[in-house]
């Protein structure tokens, strides 16, 4: 019986994906510890339901899905993982805990990540370009999360405290204040309370895009935007998981990060600065957030870095990456929802199109089989 629950809340770009995969695949063994890890990925889908002005109907869905797949665990504990909870009112899923998991009151604890304002300005920045939500410059980026205060972040981590107290956590995403200077162990020693713990290498993921990667995957949502049934969540699956296949392939000796200049780094010094001194006040000790700010000048390159596709591919290579967008639009348009389902991961389609795909495989192989079966006749005759 779970006696404990433990909820990841992300932020975006602190290591999620890693820590959900470590979840998702047992890719780690804990010494006298049980858990249960209620999905085939994460839980945004619990976090979505509850954004804005939430969604009754779904929220009790996923919500009562998710309570009692809990209550029938005989797992020691229970682990809720989804970065989108960022976007999520603390009061939403207090509201939410209470209503699914009443008996679990007192019984629950929860930890965010958060990220050093520049770092997180431009991984945020990489990871939207490779979505096909934003098509401008880093500047632009940083106009933009100014306005909208994704980055400003003591108002958001105060109201988490507010609500939560001390069932509430927060940590700096810097590698020396984490658990072994990695997030999937740091979290882990959170979630088991520092009990022994072995994890695979495999769980260990670098997530990171070159600044060619960015470019060459801005080109192939170019080809695909021309058509108009690119919308909704196409962008983002192609992006997401086209993304995942080029951070697995082995780094070639000019790979690049995207990065901010050093004029655009000391207007994010100056926009933050007194954020990030807060944010240390409240929640850390010492001045991580601030140093990090500030170590962030001085790494900054006084180049603005180029954003031209034919800076980082021949005309040869740009031709072929409009092919392969070309072709993948045809097969796009031939079925969008298939399309979406079918670029991901095995493991994350749903059932009905994995059935699909693979009654597919099944009835090509029957006409290949029965193709040949019937040149051989023909040439009997």
């Amino acid at each position: 019986m779970v006696q404990e629950i433990v909820i990841h809340l992300g932020d975006c770009k602190t290591g999620t994906t890693s820590i959900q995969s470590a979840l998702a695949e047992d890719l780690f063994t804990v010494q006298g510890r049980s858990y249960v890890y209620p999905a085939q990925m994460n839980h945004n889908p619990m976090a979505d339901c509850l954004r804005g002005k939430g969604n009754s109907e779904l929220v009790q869905e996923r919500w009562g899905r998710l309570s009692d797949r809990i209550r029938h665990s005989d797992s020691e504990i229970a682990i809720i993982s989804a970065e989108n909870f960022e976007f999520v009112r603390p009061t939403a899923l207090a509201e939410a805990l209470d209503r699914f998991f009443p008996e679990f009151k007192g019984r629950i604890r929860m930890i965010a990540y958060v990220r050093p304002h520049a770092e997180r300005l431009v991984s945020s920045y990489a990871e939207r370009s490779k979505q096909g939500k934003f098509h401008g410059d880093v500047e632009a980026a940083h106009d933009h999360f100014l306005a909208n205060g994704l980055l400003t972040y003591l108002p958001r981590f105060t109201r988490w405290r507010e609500v939560f107290g001390d069932a509430f956590h927060v940590r700096p995403m810097i590698r020396d204040r984490l658990k072994g200077g990695d997030v999937v162990r740091d979290f882990l020693d959170f979630a088991f309370e520092g009990a022994e713990i072995e994890i695979d290498s495999k769980a260990i993921a670098n997530e990171s895009l070159s600044i060619a990667d960015l470019m060459a995957m801005r080109r192939l949502h170019q080809r695909l935007d021309e058509s108009k049934q690119y919308g909704d969540e196409l962008p983002g699956a192609v992006g997401w998981n086209f993304a995942s296949f080029l951070s697995s392939l082995p780094k070639t000796a000019s790979f690049a990060k995207p990065y901010m200049h050093r004029s655009l780094a000391e207007k994010v010094r100056s926009a933050y600065m007194e954020d990030a001194k807060a944010m240390d006040a409240a929640f850390f000790q010492g001045s991580p957030l601030a140093d990090a700010l500030e170590a962030s000048v001085n790494k900054a390159p006084s180049e603005i870095q180029s954003l031209k596709i034919e800076d980082y591919f021949s005309a040869d290579a740009i031709r072929v990456i409009d092919g392969i967008g070309h072709l993948m639009r045809r097969v796009m348009e031939a079925d969008p929802m298939h399309f979406r389902m079918a670029v991901r991961p095995e493991k994350l389609r749903p059932a009905q199109i994995q059935g699909a795909l693979s009654n597919v495989g099944k009835r090509r192989a029957g006409k290949r089989r029965a193709g040949r079966g019937m040149n051989k006749r023909q040439a009997e005759v």
